[in-house]
């Protein structure tokens, strides 16, 4: 139980599993299918994706019409937060989503309530985010080609005269030709039409998912509000930041923050300092306060540097390189990101972290849309 809240070792899981075949054999499936749930979190933290679904399937299989909410709740938020951290989010949102029903059927003040709000949030954040880089890969696309038609149509008439075909001269009177024109005008305008209500229609839904998003986010801090729960209040608040900075609203974001760092501090947690810590040096990039950014990336660093957490060290080599970045030095950026990407390869995400270093890259290769750049990074370390 103790490895499943630190760095998971072979020895924890095989710990647990004895754990589950003991019940098993003294006849106890319901208490082995309970443990299946932490068996299945633990397969995953040590890389065992596969494993762990089917740990989780065949808890909620076991457990399906008992009484133990508890379990059948963690196992959709488990398998939940192992699609987010794998970039399916909608697979995530629909895990957690059933998470969250259960709780509000049987206990809305758990603080593994609060749990699965945060990362239901954090999830249609990300939803929200992916959606927005979407729309505008969509709208530079439809820029460039609408420039080019444009071309084509003021190029015309030229294209005509130019022509040495006699057949195409005499069939293309002047009449004619301003005919095709405006033929060509009405399809641009309908293609024009068409990629509106599009835009429209993913404009809100991004909308949408973001004040569900803060929805969640604001009800899981209220059940948190306690001393006991330091970290899950922090980590609410630091979602919350994130949030606000994608609605570009430093204000209040700075204010999360602050109130998530004396959280950690208070408590001396390490690796909750070092997470609010990614999130105020990221704050910091996007309000171009570089010296402030650069002092923080520092600091993460040294505080995770020496920890066997992938991510993170992953997550801080981003930020490091952020700085780097728009400090210049583009050499150092260069070798931050190729950092990032070993340690962020060995921790297996594709969630925000993978999505971080994704636009670091997209910084030091202008002109690249953020999907060609995140599947370079991808055939990267597949190498």
């Amino acid at each position: 139980h103790r490895d499943l809240h630190s760095f998971p070792t072979r020895r924890s899981s095989d710990l647990i599993r004895a754990a589950r075949e003991f019940a098993e054999r003294r006849g106890r499936p319901l208490i082995a299918h309970a443990i299946r749930v932490k068996e299945g979190r633990l397969a995953y933290q040590l890389g065992y994706r596969a494993q762990a679904l089917l740990l989780f399937n065949d808890a909620r299989d076991g457990l399906k019409g008992t009484n133990d909410y508890l379990s059948l709740a963690s196992a959709s938020a488990y398998e939940g937060k192992m699609w987010r951290r794998l970039g399916h989010y909608d697979a995530a949102c629909e895990s957690l989503v059933s998470a969250v029903e259960l709780w509000k059927e049987h206990d809305c003040r758990h603080r593994y309530f609060a749990r699965d709000l945060a990362q239901l949030g954090l999830t249609k954040l990300l939803q929200a985010r992916r959606l927005e880089a979407d729309l505008n890969d969509k709208n530079r696309s439809r820029a460039r080609h609408q420039r080019q038609t444009r071309e084509i149509i003021e190029a015309f008439p030229k294209m005509i005269s130019a022509s040495e075909d006699n057949e195409v001269l005499d069939a293309l009177t002047p009449n004619c030709q301003k005919a095709v024109k405006c033929l060509l005008e009405d399809w641009v305008k309908g293609q024009n039409e068409a990629f509106q209500r599009q835009k429209d229609s993913d404009s809100s839904n991004i909308s949408s998912l973001r004040k569900e998003a803060h929805a969640h986010l604001e009800e899981a801090a209220w059940i948190y509000n306690d001393p006991l729960f330091h970290r899950g209040l922090a980590t609410s608040l630091q979602y919350g930041a994130m949030l606000d900075m994608d609605l570009e609203e430093f204000t209040p974001a700075r204010s999360k923050l602050d109130q998530a760092r004396a959280i950690v501090l208070q408590r001396e947690d390490n690796v909750a300092i070092a997470r609010v810590g990614l999130v105020e040096g990221k704050l910091y990039l996007r309000q171009g306060l570089l010296s402030l950014a650069l002092a923080k990336a520092t600091e993460v660093w040294d505080r995770v540097r020496k920890t066997e957490n992938p991510r993170l060290k992953g997550r801080a080599a981003t930020l490091c390189g952020g700085c780097a970045e728009q400090g210049g030095n583009i050499e150092e950026a260069k070798r931050q990101r190729d950092l990032a990407l070993k340690f962020l390869e060995r921790d297996g995400s594709r969630d925000y972290a993978w999505e971080e270093l994704a636009e670091l890259n997209l910084a030091l290769t202008p002109g690249e849309s953020i999907e060609r750049v995140a599947r370079y990074l991808l055939e990267q370390a597949l190498l």
